[in-house]
């Protein structure tokens, strides 16, 4: 006996309805999908935040060493953050604003600084720090641009402000 066709429609919903709860009983913390692996926290003294809104954002977090701190926030679709400390006493402070943007930080030493926001679309920004006590101020807002910080030594500071 065929099923009516009010039946069908019902049945339907409920196979919608339940997807629907499976799907928010699986998400993590935000309204995206998946967070990725919890950050990786070596040693000791390390503290991390995060913060996500929107969808297919990673953030990927390796401290090693003494002290470290990260600050990584994120809105929008496919933002991606990779951030890697070493030593003692780094920080990395990020900011994410938009679609497909991507930022890398790599410190090695003590004390450095990595203080980045990107508002816009297809933006990209790399900090590179290894010595002490250097500091690294990136900013960009608008769409398509790019910026690679690389400071090897002590004392360093590189502050950079585009527009677009």
């Amino acid at each position: 006996m065929p099923i009516p066709q009010f039946a069908q429609g019902l049945c339907l919903k409920l196979i919608i309805l339940m997807a629907g709860l499976l799907f928010a009983s699986t998400a993590i913390g935000d309204s995206g999908l998946d967070l990725g692996p919890a950050p990786e926290l070596a040693d000791h003294g390390h503290d991390v935040v995060i913060s996500q809104d929107g969808y297919f954002n990673t953030i990927d977090v390796a401290q090693n060493g003494h002290g470290h701190h990260t600050d990584s926030r994120q809105y929008g679709w496919w933002n991606g953050t990779d951030v890697s400390q070493h030593g003692t006493g780094n920080s990395a402070h990020i900011y994410q604003d938009g679609s497909y943007n991507e930022i890398l930080v790599s410190q090695a030493g003590s004390h450095n600084l990595a203080d980045i926001s990107q508002t816009g679309d297809d933006n990209f920004a790399s900090v590179d720090q290894h010595g002490h006590n250097n500091l690294a101020h990136v900013t960009q807002i608008g769409a398509g641009l790019s910026v690679i910080v690389t400071q090897h030594g002590d004392n360093n500071t590189a502050q950079v402000l585009q527009h677009h």
